[in-house]
């Protein structure tokens, strides 16, 4: 091969690969070209259809019914399931998140049903996860068939709880108490997002099968509870029966509970002052949280205890015995009394810095 044969073949080559990078140029180009012409469609459309008039907003706030609702293009399809998405999150009334459920399983049940069974993990993901905003009760088998697969995966398998948390379905229940074995990959987090959607009924049967679930379930069930402001007869006699339970983790979450809901039974007053008596003996959270209780029970007698937990060891803790003392009646005649008589130096301190916040919380007000 001689030099200009060679050189021909290089200039060759090299046109070839300009010729190759100038389509895949052109190719990407042209497909960025049309992802933005789709979305200004998209945006386009999306914004008449927020406008109060539109088909879509009537048929939403005041449930009229029209042919332009339905999409027949494939961004129409997008625009309008994103749309529907968007209206539940920013809110409304109930009725109507009924209609936005009823149209999404009208228009899209059929489609999702199949993508439930896609090839792509991340498509199912995202499948379900509408499933479950959209209540979509008419694919409540085809999500149970789903959980029960034999090779399903952990995340394939947390979302598809989330639906059945959605549903309301009573079999999730089995699923939290560990009937079908350990769940895999749940942490805290995903407990409570399985536990915030669940009504108070379902709530209240995991009340009564509290002690046959793990100490994730237990723990997390406490924290749901009292976030929901749950105030019911079966929740207080949880507390109580916990508040002596052999686990310090579980008593202290029991009293944060109890300071929450506000109030004990007569017995569980009683048997909370023999308990902390010795308050020495508990770890400082459990001390905090029982000081914090008997601020918020206000019994007569939890005065004396907290008079004595003021000269804690522990800031926190001193901190939350003189702000209980605090709400009692006559509390800030108590705390300038601790201030000017208690033997503990770090009692008076304690007591001095509550009425100094004490008396700028009612200045500021």
């Amino acid at each position: 091969m001689n030099d200009s044969t060679a050189f021909n073949a290089v200039l060759l080559f090299c046109i070839c690969w300009i010729c190759l990078l100038l389509a895949l140029y052109c190719y990407l180009l042209t497909r960025k070209w049309m992802f933005n012409k789709r979305r200004n469609k998209i945006a386009v459309w999306s914004s008449i259809a927020s406008m109060p008039d539109s088909p879509i907003e009537r048929y939403v706030t005041m449930g009229e019914t029209s042919r332009r609702i339905s999409p027949h293009h494939p961004w129409q399809w997008r625009a309008l399931e994103a749309y529907l998405t968007h209206r539940l999150r920013v809110g409304g009334t109930q009725s109507e998140h009924e209609r936005v459920y009823h149209l999404a399983e009208e228009l899209y049940g059929p489609l999702y049903r199949n993508r439930l069974n896609d090839r792509k993990e991340e498509v199912r993901l995202h499948t379900l996860a509408q499933v479950g905003l959209f209540r979509m009760k008419g694919l409540h088998e085809e999500v149970s068939a789903i959980v029960k697969g034999k090779r399903i995966k952990p995340e394939e398998l947390f979302a598809a709880l989330r639906v059945l948390a959605a549903f309301q379905d009573k079999k999730l229940l089995d699923w939290l108490i560990g009937v079908h074995g350990p769940l895999p990959l749940l942490s805290d987090h995903r407990y409570r997002q399985l536990l915030m959607a669940l009504g108070t009924e379902l709530l209240e049967e995991l009340i009564d099968r509290f002690d046959m679930g793990n100490d994730l379930l237990q723990r997390n069930l406490l924290d749901v509870l009292r976030t929901r402001n749950i105030r019911t007869e079966h929740y207080l006699t949880l507390i109580e029966r916990l508040l002596c339970s052999p686990s310090d983790e579980l008593r202290i979450r029991a009293l944060k509970a109890a300071a929450g809901f506000g109030y004990l039974s007569q017995e569980a007053e009683e048997a909370h002052y023999v308990r902390y008596s010795d308050w020495r003996q508990y770890p400082w959270e459990e001390r905090l949280m029982a000081a914090r209780l008997m601020g918020e029970v206000r019994n007569a007698e939890y005065q004396k205890l907290l008079e004595q937990m003021i000269g804690d060891d522990r800031y926190a803790v001193r901190i939350e015995a003189a702000q209980s003392i605090g709400r009692y009646s006559k509390g800030d005649a108590h705390l300038v009394r601790i201030a000017s008589m208690h033997a503990d130096r770090y009692a008076r301190e304690a007591a001095e810095e509550m009425l100094e916040r004490r008396s700028y919380e009612r200045n500021v007000e």
